[in-house]
């Protein structure tokens, strides 16, 4: 919010219970006749005060956008009950078809979002992440075998868990992983089962850190690891860079191709025979790891830092008002 602010921009939060309140249409509508502007951005999909709502924007006369978060990707869709599947060809379209434009946070999902409604207008906005003060040249754990972590729900087979689980066993790799309820206590009950079926040896349970202690607790560790199945984006991945640490990161996730390119860390296939091995060759040369850490944190701070996605945001919000003017 206060990047916003120094652009101009006041950021009002809303809350659940407030968005039919008559009042606040009457605000949104005074404010739309003023110099200043109004938008609604409304986060994620299937909240069905969502879809209302942007109905009742529409019919009041004041536009939003939406960003779906990763949650109208295939994979994400194929585990969705029919229940919301229906809800999604019934309503839902509808309500995306109306907005101002979609925004994806990767350029997979502005791409998918685009095959899904090619009528429509998708941005490009990554998340911001705000940074952590720079570790410096000599943070990280201990001289003796690197320490990794992993930052993530209680998600098996989305977030890889099983994954790390094989790679640990087979190198014998440091690995602490920071894991947060699911609110699907289904899959809350299946890593409770992988755990039972035996945790390996070098890898650690922790429960969530949060705020300075995350940025402190997150110095002791020499690489992040994310093994997900699928990523559109990955907070905590960006966490890690801004952290100065390497990344090792699979080969599905989004942020893939830019670490590849950056050499931020290392790409890796987990479902290959040889990942144990390319992990374990990447963290024999502590060199390169503080060289790539370097590199990681210096990406993240030029592609998401608050400051970057206000300006981004500000221009995207822009067009959206001159479209808007256009059709009104």
């Amino acid at each position: 919010m206060e990047e916003a602010a120094i652009h101009g921009v006041r950021l009002e939060g809303v809350a659940k219970s407030d968005l039919f309140r008559e009042e606040m249409f009457k605000l949104a509508k005074m404010n739309m006749e003023k110099p200043g502007k109004v938008i609604f951005h409304l986060h994620s999909v299937f909240i069905p005060q969502h879809t209302w709502l942007g109905l009742s924007l529409r019919k009041n006369g004041i536009p939003y956008c939406v960003k779906p978060g990763g949650n109208l990707l295939p994979e994400e869709l194929a585990r969705k009950t029919i229940r919301k599947r229906v809800y999604m060809g019934l309503v839902e379209n509808r309500f995306l078809g109306h907005a101002g434009c979609l925004i994806g946070v990767s350029r997979r999902e502005q791409e998918d979002l685009q095959r899904h409604f090619p009528s429509q207008i998708v941005e490009l906005l990554p998340n911001a992440v705000i940074p952590s003060p720079d570790p410096g040249e000599e943070a990280g754990g201990d001289k003796g075998p690197p320490r990794g972590f992993f930052l993530g729900k209680k998600d098996v087979f989305h977030k890889g868990i099983d994954r790390i689980f094989r790679v640990a066993r087979e190198g014998g790799f440091l690995i602490d992983l920071f894991i947060i309820e699911h609110p699907q206590p289904k899959l809350n009950r299946e890593f409770a089962r992988l755990c039972e079926q035996g945790l390996p040896a070098s890898v650690s349970i922790r429960p969530p850190v949060y705020g300075e202690e995350k940025q402190r607790v997150l110095q002791q560790y020499d690489y992040y690891l994310h093994a997900s199945r699928w990523e559109v984006f990955g907070n905590s991945i960006l966490e890690a860079m801004l952290a100065a640490k390497p990344v090792i990161l699979a080969r599905e996730c989004d942020l893939a191709e830019y670490v590849e390119k950056g050499r931020l860390g290392i790409v890796v296939d987990f479902d290959a025979g040889d990942a144990a091995e390319r992990i374990a060759k990447f963290l024999s040369d502590r060199g390169e790891m503080v060289a790539a850490g370097r590199r990681a944190r210096d990406w993240a701070l030029k592609h998401s830092s608050p400051g970057q996605v206000a300006a981004r945001s500000l221009e995207i919000y822009e067009r959206i008002f001159q479209r808007f003017q256009k059709e009104s």
